[in-house]
């Protein structure tokens, strides 16, 4: 999964928190150099080591169930049960060891990320 959070048809702002949350992920994943933007460059990497035929496929991973199609519905649902039970996992240490956060903001924060993660009229996606 890539970041930064998408959304290709301006059904959400970045101004919604799951928007700003996946901004400061990336941000204090570049300040603790584990950077979320790394997925995009893997295959110009394979190929720079020396890789032939690297074949890059993209696909969507949407939020939650937003979309029509049965599959990527199906697939949003997963991501979204993914989502809710890692979000303070994957938000708490980043935003405290490299954001300086306090646990206690983070717990306040998430909670707008959460309604947004649940909100079927914002159509968000991970690019895989």
């Amino acid at each position: 999964m890539a970041f930064p959070l998408c959304n290709d048809d301006d059904t959400a702002s970045p101004d919604d928190p799951i928007h700003t949350w996946s901004s400061l992920m990336v941000e204090a994943s570049l300040r603790n150099k584990q950077q979320l933007i790394n997925p995009h460059h893997y295959a110009e990497w394979m190929r720079e080591a020396g890789f032939i035929n690297v074949q890059r496929e993209e696909f969507k991973w949407p939020t939650n169930r937003w979309p029509r199609d049965k599959k990527l519905k199906m697939l949003g649902m997963w991501n979204q049960a993914n989502m809710l039970d890692g979000l303070e996992g994957f938000a708490m240490g980043l935003f405290t060891r490299a954001l300086g956060w306090q646990p206690e903001e983070v717990q306040v924060f998430l909670a707008g990320v959460r309604r947004d993660i649940h909100d079927t009229r914002n159509h968000n996606f991970f690019r895989l």
